[in-house]
């Protein structure tokens, strides 16, 4: 009998934030024992180097800069799926650096119940781990998804998961805990990814929140804080 295909592959974009790769590789091992791990890294810094070649994980090199003067992450997201498809995951997700879920066990009871798609919506960690900025638009988007043959992200649209899945979904669900996203954490990073997005012409109320006055909710404690408190 043929091994069973491991549920889920994951696809990490890796650039100059090295602190979360170990904590996401465990999450999706959390989630699948046997998921996939793939960490595409785009013009590394010394230190994710070094934490790369740590992490059971397989690495591949960006074929193109994610952000230079202009956005490349379209290009980048077929070549990670590519890179996945012929392992032969059941779902597969996109997952950010500078992002940890607050509940991987409902990650997976919600994979295993046979979604088409996954969705999450963003918790963006502002100032401290016990501060969001609820300032920012609300940010609920395709998460997990079902692969499918010949799928790909459209070149014209940014969506989180494959153009066909995502258009002809038919078994939806969400997590109701949140993605907690530590990208926008510190004035000093807010200032490096305005610049970034600005010089690539990336102007829309996201990035314009970056260097616009916040409004400030408490976040309610969690293991996963306190677990990102450590690492950060």
């Amino acid at each position: 009998m043929a091994p069973e295909s491991p549920l889920l592959g994951v696809m990490v974009l890796a650039h100059a934030r090295p602190q979360l790769l170990r904590a996401i590789v465990r999450q999706a091992r959390e989630i699948d024992p046997s998921a996939v791990v793939q960490i595409t890294s785009d013009r590394p810094t010394d230190a994710v180097v070094e934490e790369l070649a740590t992490l059971e994980a397989e690495h591949f090199r960006a074929a193109v800069p994610a952000l230079d003067r202009r956005e490349n992450f379209l290009t980048l997201r077929n070549q990670q799926l590519n890179q996945m498809r012929g392992r032969r995951v059941k779902y597969g997700v996109l997952w950010d650096d500078d992002h940890l879920l607050q509940d991987t066990g409902e990650a997976r009871r919600l994979l295993v119940s046979d979604p088409d798609l996954v969705y999450a919506t963003k918790a963006y960690l502002w100032n401290s781990l016990t501060t969001e900025n609820v300032a920012l638009p609300v940010h609920r988007s395709a998460f997990f998804f079902r692969m499918l043959p010949g799928d790909q992200f459209p070149l014209t649209r940014m969506i989180n998961a494959p153009e066909q899945i995502h258009d002809n979904a038919k078994v939806v669900t969400d997590l109701t805990g949140r993605l907690f996203d530590v990208g926008y954490l510190t004035e000093a990073e807010r200032r490096r990814v305005w610049e970034a997005y600005k010089r690539a012409g990336k102007l829309d109320r996201l990035t314009m929140g970056l260097v616009s006055p916040g409004i400030l909710r408490a976040v309610p404690a969690h293991p996963i804080l306190d677990h990102l408190r450590q690492l950060l």
